[in-house]
């Protein structure tokens, strides 16, 4: 990365300065706090969907480019992943360090501290950090939809904290994915308060993914 500007004109740090408290700001901070990761001499953004690193890549400026590259799946299959750098003197990397921003590899990433739209914070997260699906109750033959957030426990206490607050919806109890750790998740199974939180963070996809599940009793054929 050693072809990305260290130093900084005045007029740059202005410029940083006066972007840090934007709505801009605080998005950019949410696509890193669930999507960055601290090499020896660069600061990336890696996702398997281009569309969040291609927006981080447009909100901060001075960065690389986008590329791609495969990985491995461990299961001997290969993945694409987009990819976007910073310099690691970069303003924006010095500025979320300074927040807390810790390698998810090290320890259990803490909530950002100090001023920022956290409403646009918490909004972008779950929009990056959401799966819509179903599950279906053999039982029962009910099949009911189910709204995952996934991170850390601080990041995932705080937003379950917002959304209860800010949309009058259920605090939900905070679970531990089975093969990580580390991982935490909320989940909303209610038919009602699913579509208030997708319509929040404006996650139109899975809306539209929701509105097409085919839920309740399942018909039992004559």
């Amino acid at each position: 990365m050693s072809n990305h500007r260290v130093k900084f004109t005045e007029g740059d740090m202005k410029k940083f300065q006066a972007f840090f408290n934007t709505k801009e700001f605080a998005e950019a901070l949410a696509i890193v706090w669930g999507c960055g990761s601290h090499l020896i001499n660069a600061f990336t953004v890696r996702n398997i969907n281009r569309s969040i690193v291609e927006r981080f890549h447009y909100l901060v400026d001075q960065n690389s480019h986008v590329y791609c590259r495969e990985q491995s799946d461990g299961k001997g299959g290969l993945y694409s992943q987009y990819i976007c750098s910073l310099h690691y003197k970069h303003p924006f990397v010095l500025k979320i360090k300074d927040m807390g921003w810790t390698p998810i590899r090290h320890q259990n990433r803490v909530y950002p501290e100090g001023d920022f739209d956290h409403e646009i914070f918490i909004s972008t997260y779950v929009k990056n950090h959401h799966n819509i699906g179903t599950s279906y109750c053999r039982s029962r033959g009910y099949t009911r939809a189910r709204l995952r957030i996934n991170g850390s426990l601080d990041i995932i206490t705080n937003i379950n904290n917002f959304l209860a607050n800010k949309l009058n919806i259920g605090v939900k109890n905070i679970q531990t994915h089975h093969n990580k750790e580390r991982t935490k998740y909320i989940q909303y199974t209610s038919k009602t308060e699913i579509p208030i939180i997708l319509t929040y963070i404006k996650a139109y996809d899975s809306i539209e993914k929701f509105r097409a599940f085919k839920l309740g009793f399942k018909k039992m054929s004559r």
